[in-house]
């Protein structure tokens, strides 16, 4: 009689038990719940949603019962392709930028699954906030493309400094049998440019720190833009005080002086003073 009384109370109480258990997960915080019902022609419509669901998304729960999901998403093409999965297979996974009622978007994970009802398409909705996940996703792979282009610049630099170490040595014998020709003395300086680029690009591909001394700025500031100006159609004239230093990295400032210079003589061809200088 013990026995069958146990059984009689468990009985009894299991449907008692079973909806405290769905509502407890329904209305469990941080989970985005939905009760839908879904139509072949148009958009869902929320049958029920949870608290966590209406504060995530800036409604009251009575401000969403009987809302079109049409409202929350703003993508309406993607949606009908949803409803097709959806009424084809009983479940549907997808990702989709939810739209808030002040007009700011998140993005959610949606798991939907259908649920008997008598004949009525109804389906359960889970929904999960990855605007976060996705940022840091995003992170990890900008990162990724970053390291993989430094990896591609290292490469391309260690080529070209091969090939200028071949160009800078014939310019080297050349050099020595013509003793004091201005030409192979600019060639070689162009060469030397050459090189502290190659060794910018290499220092990009490591990551490595800017290699830092002090850096007398009349002579550095003269022949990074006397380089930078050959053959341009300006004059160049450079203006630097005598004594003046400063603390950097030697490749890297001339690279600046350099853009500069480039800039201004190609700005030049359509604005130029009545000389026709370019100034440094």
């Amino acid at each position: 009689l013990a026995q069958d009384a146990g059984c009689r109370v468990r009985k009894e109480n299991e449907p008692e038990s079973l909806e405290d258990w769905c509502r407890a997960i329904f209305n469990q915080p941080g989970s985005y719940m939905f009760l839908l019902e879904v139509f072949p022609d148009r958009s869902p419509v929320i049958l029920d949603a949870n608290e966590a669901a209406a504060l995530a998304h800036g409604y009251t729960r009575k401000e969403m019962v009987g809302m079109s999901v049409s409202i929350l998403d703003p993508d309406s093409a993607d949606s009908v392709q949803r409803r097709k999965e959806y009424m084809e297979k009983g479940t549907a996974n997808f990702i989709v930028r939810h739209r808030r009622k002040d007009g700011t978007e998140f993005t959610a994970e949606v798991n939907m699954t259908a649920i008997d009802s008598g004949g009525r398409r109804l389906a359960v909705a889970f929904e999960r906030d990855i605007t976060e996940t996705r940022r840091i996703e995003e992170s990890v792979y900008t990162a990724q493309k970053f390291e993989s282009l430094g990896l591609l610049a290292g490469g391309i630099a260690h080529d070209f400094n091969n090939m200028l170490t071949c160009v800078m040595g014939n310019l080297s014998l050349i050099k020595n049998l013509s003793p004091g020709n201005r030409d192979i003395a600019e060639m070689t300086d162009e060469a030397t440019e050459a090189r502290a680029l190659a060794w910018q690009l290499l220092t990009f591909a490591s990551g490595g720190a800017p290699s830092l001394e002090a850096v007398e700025i009349g002579p550095l500031l003269q022949k990074a833009a006397k380089f930078a100006a050959h053959g341009s159609k300006s004059r160049l004239k450079v203006d630097a005080p005598d004594g003046l230093t400063a603390v950097a990295d030697r490749n890297q400032i001339t690279q600046v002086i350099q853009n500069l210079v480039i800039n201004a003589a190609q700005a030049s061809s359509a604005r130029r003073n009545s000389d026709g200088d370019l100034r440094a």
